[in-house]
């Protein structure tokens, strides 16, 4: 493999995987492990077939431009529009989930030695990270692949470590309540087609490599979000915790429980202030707004939010993954069919998605973005 394809995947791989992998073992333990590979498998395919198609509008396209760009040359200003709000909203919803992860993760190092509770320390992180968002520490973007390399490695620590604890019944729990509830944590830990850009230019002159970097880039997540859920799972089963990592301690002890929670909290809080960074910018630069007040604007709403109730990871992560990747895909998979008539120059690659596939791909998200918007307002059923 060489250095410009092995450069590719890491982008991909340092993209998807994040924060998002702290709620697959939860989402799982509460539908059996054998459906939970189902999840895995099948989104993990619909996803892959949609950054597919995303990187073939990608190289149909003799200018450069970010996803939103590419949607306003295909699908006209309301297709920039909706993918400008997804952007936002996505941000949005990823800076209160760190927040709430960041505080549980806290709450499990700090609560024996100073006391507090998930939502004391959730809040003290939020209001030293906005502070340092302020400062604009924009370094923290070269810790991001670092931390990834660092997470992976700390999966297959604890996957040795827990291993003798592994009950095998505890991967058979099911509950019909939550039937529906991994789509939208596992779409969350999906997400990476931004990623297309980057990886495109890496691979400049050898892009018929861009197929196999993505195919590669996602099969990597696939496997370590199967074997995180199979160690947490297999050991903490219906006592799984909606971070995992609480869930271990309770099972393991404390040093266990401390390595994956300082981790946690190394990830989150880099992906925080990236992010942060990212939308104080896009208000700065995009809607014209003084420094303070774009400031301001990227962090008020996640704090009210949090501080109104909504304080759960992952109803934050499946509300997210299920809107944004489903919005996302919809709006991807439009760009896909128009950038095959309306490319301007030829592709390294193409292929074409068939036409049953194409409607299944739009009614999985569409029924996915409609099913999670319901259940925030009335309930999961």
């Amino acid at each position: 493999m060489n250095s410009k394809l092995f450069g590719a995947i890491a982008i991909l791989v340092g993209t998807i995987v994040g924060a998002g992998i702290f709620g697959i073992p939860y989402a799982i333990s509460r539908v059996g492990l054998p459906l939970g590979i189902l999840y895995l498998i099948v989104l993990g395919v619909v996803i892959f077939i949609t950054v597919l198609a995303y990187s073939e509008v990608v190289l149909r396209t003799k200018e450069e431009y970010q996803m939103t760009g590419y949607a306003g040359k295909y699908l006209g200003i309301w297709g920039k529009r909706i993918l400008s709000f997804t952007l936002i909203f996505s941000i949005y919803g990823a800076l209160l989930a760190y927040t709430i992860g960041v505080g549980d993760f806290l709450n499990t190092l700090l609560e024996n030695f100073f006391g507090g509770t998930p939502f004391f320390y959730s809040i003290l992180f939020f209001v030293l990270a906005a502070l340092a968002v302020l400062a604009g520490l924009r370094t923290v973007a070269s810790l991001e692949k670092a931390m990834t390399s660092i997470l992976i490695f700390t999966i297959f620590l604890i996957g040795i470590l827990v291993f003798r604890n592994i009950n095998p019944e505890n991967f058979f729990n099911f509950d019909k309540h939550y039937l529906f509830l991994p789509y939208g944590v596992i779409l969350f830990a999906f997400t990476g087609a931004t990623a297309v850009v980057d990886m495109k230019k890496l691979l400049k002159g050898e892009e018929k490599k861009l197929k196999k970097a993505i195919l590669l880039g996602h099969i990597i997540p696939f496997v370590i979000y199967l074997l995180f859920a199979i160690f947490v799972v297999g050991v903490t089963g219906i006592a799984t915790s909606e971070e995992a990592i609480f869930g271990l301690r309770e099972a393991m002890g404390p040093g266990m429980a401390a390595v994956g929670a300082l981790l946690g909290i190394l990830t989150m809080t880099t992906s925080f202030l990236i992010l942060g960074l990212v939308l104080k910018e896009i208000f700065i630069f995009d809607y014209k707004l003084k420094k303070l007040s774009a400031w301001f604007w990227a962090m008020i709403i996640p704090f009210i939010v949090f501080i109104f109730g909504l304080t759960s990871f992952i109803k934050v992560i499946g509300l997210v993954g299920a809107v944004v990747g489903g919005l996302d895909g919809i709006i991807i998979l439009m760009m896909y069919k128009k950038a095959k008539k309306l490319g301007n120059q030829s592709p390294a690659y193409s292929f074409n998605l068939p036409r049953f596939i194409y409607y299944l791909l739009f009614l999985i998200f569409g029924l996915g973005v409609l099913y999670e918007i319901y259940f925030s307002f009335f309930g999961r059923v």
